[in-house]
């Protein structure tokens, strides 16, 4: 089994990656951190019926999280250095580092704005999770207002804000990863 990123298996001692804490250090984060690993457990569990008709042989499963333990190994593919430290590893649990290599299936760039740009290009990408990061966002935007720099933003709503941003400057060009969409980016030269 292969996890491009964290483990999404409660480890002991790591808290789980949407619970917002940090490693533990004291016996009632200890506690916190199991309290959350068990959250993510009930949450996770409610996926076991999907699981068990999906005709994949899992039908003895009690919870879901038994699913990692079918097995063989269970592959982390990110650094050990940037995860929390575990208090112990499950026997079939390694970690393998990123996965560097280009993808298959992605296409290749070209900068849409002049190649002898001497411009700074500032491209501001946060979270597309609910973070309640719409006041960053703001900030970031209005500060860009008064820089003479090449800025990008996407051309979709941020789907979980509260109030969609409110562009600076009416020149902020839209940026798109969709090779059909109609919108052809185009740089904004700033003030």
């Amino acid at each position: 089994m292969l996890s491009p990123h964290v483990s999404l298996r409660p480890l002991p001692g790591i808290p789980p990656a949407t619970s917002g804490l940090s490693q533990p250090q004291t016996p009632e984060e200890r506690i916190a951190t199991a309290a959350a690993n068990e959250d993510w457990t009930c949450f996770l569990n409610q996926f076991l019926p999907l699981l068990t008709r999906a005709g994949l042989g899992l039908s003895d499963l009690d919870k879901t999280v038994d699913l990692f333990g079918c097995a063989d190994r269970h592959l982390l593919a990110i650094s050990q250095a940037f995860d929390f430290a575990a208090d112990s590893l499950p026997d079939k649990v390694r970690y393998v580092g990123p996965l560097l290599d280009q993808p298959n299936w992605s296409q290749s760039w070209e900068a849409p704005w002049p190649v002898d740009s001497t411009r700074p290009c500032v491209l501001v990408a946060c979270s597309s999770g609910a973070q309640g990061q719409d006041d960053l966002v703001q900030q970031i935007i209005s500060a860009l207002g008064t820089l003479a720099c090449t800025r990008w933003r996407p051309s979709a709503p941020i789907p979980q804000a509260r109030r969609q941003p409110t562009w600076c400057n009416p020149r902020t060009q839209n940026v798109t990863g969709e090779a059909t969409d109609p919108v052809s980016p185009q740089p904004d030269h700033g003030v």
